[in-house]
C-alpha cells in the first residue's frame, strides 16, 4: 500500500488508536510494531512524510488555493507568495526553479531567508521549498 501512494504521489489519512493497547508489557502486537516500523523506514528514507491529520489538510487547502507569482530579475527568478494563511499552513510548500541557489521567496511582500534546497528529484528537476518543521511530542510528567 505505502509503494503505490509513494508512486502515485498520493496522500492518505491512516488512523490507529494508539489509547488501545494489547498489554501494558507489550502495547502493540508483532504484526503492528512491524508496520509502525515500516511507516519509520519510508519516514526515514523521505518516501512519505507523515504528520498529524490538521497540518495534512491545512497543507492542502493551502495548495489548492495557492496565490503567487514568479518574476525573472536578471539571473535571480524570484517567487511572491500572498496569503492569509497561517505559518503551518505554508509547511513544505515547493516550487520547482532553474537554480535554487539565485531563487527568491517572498510571503507578503516580506523575503524569507530559510529556503529549503531539495535534491532532485527522479526527474531531475531543481526545487525549493518552506521547510516542514518537524512537530515535537510534549514532555509527559506523571
Amino acid at each position: 500500500m505505502l509503494d503505490t501512494l509513494v508512486e502515485k504521489e498520493g496522500c492518505s489519512v491512516l488512523y490507529s488508536h494508539l489509547g488501545k493497547v494489547h498489554s501494558i508489557e507489550e502495547p502493540f502486537t508483532k504484526e503492528t510494531r512491524k508496520a509502525f516500523e515500516l511507516l519509520a523506514d519510508y519516514q526515514n528514507g523521505k518516501k512519505i512524510l507523515t504528520t498529524t491529520t490538521r497540518r495534512l489538510l491545512g497543507y492542502n487547502r493551502t495548495v489548492e488555493e495557492l496565490d503567487f507569482s514568479v518574476k525573472y530579475i536578471g539571473e535571480e527568478t524570484h517567487i511572491y507568495l500572498n496569503t492569509g494563511y497561517s505559518w503551518e499552513d505554508l509547511n513544505g510548500l515547493t516550487w520547482y526553479v532553474d537554480d535554487p541557489e539565485l531563487t527568491r521567496l517572498y510571503i507578503n511582500g516580506v523575503e524569507h531567508n530559510r529556503i529549503v534546497i531539495n535534491n532532485k528529484n527522479d526527474m531531475e528537476q531543481a526545487s525549493i521549498s518552506i521547510e516542514w518543521e518537524r512537530l515535537v511530542f510534549p514532555k509527559m510528567d506523571n
